[in-house]
């Protein structure tokens, strides 16, 4: 299953601590969530039960230096919301990889059941 992603925010920005020292999906973390599952709607043909291969490739917005591993977070949580799987537990092997910078950013994820 290849899919299409908007940008994510990094993880730093991703949440925040409530007065409680809870955590919390920040304002920014939540938007990105709403644009991910709108991308997805109707994409997902069917929630993968086993382990998961995971190859994901992110497009910048600019040139900027960028950690890779801060934009992993809310790419897996995403997938999990959209039903992609049960849990980003069930990721077994992950590739990750810088891509072009393209207009506004853009993630491109190839998930696959491992044995598929």
């Amino acid at each position: 299953m290849r899919l299409w992603l908007p940008w994510p925010p990094s993880v730093n920005n991703y949440w925040i601590r409530t007065r409680r020292g809870g955590v919390m999906v920040s304002k920014n973390g939540q938007l990105f969530r709403k644009e991910l599952l709108a991308d997805l709607a109707g994409k997902v043909s069917r929630k993968l039960l086993g382990r998961v291969k995971l190859t994901v490739c992110v497009m910048p917005p600019d040139k900027r230096k960028r950690d890779l591993d801060n934009l992993l977070k809310p790419i897996l949580d995403g997938l999990t919301a959209a039903g992609v799987w049960d849990d980003d537990s069930q990721v077994d092997r992950l590739e990750m990889e810088r891509g072009d910078v393209t207009p506004h950013g853009r993630v491109m994820v190839e998930v696959s059941e491992i044995g598929e």
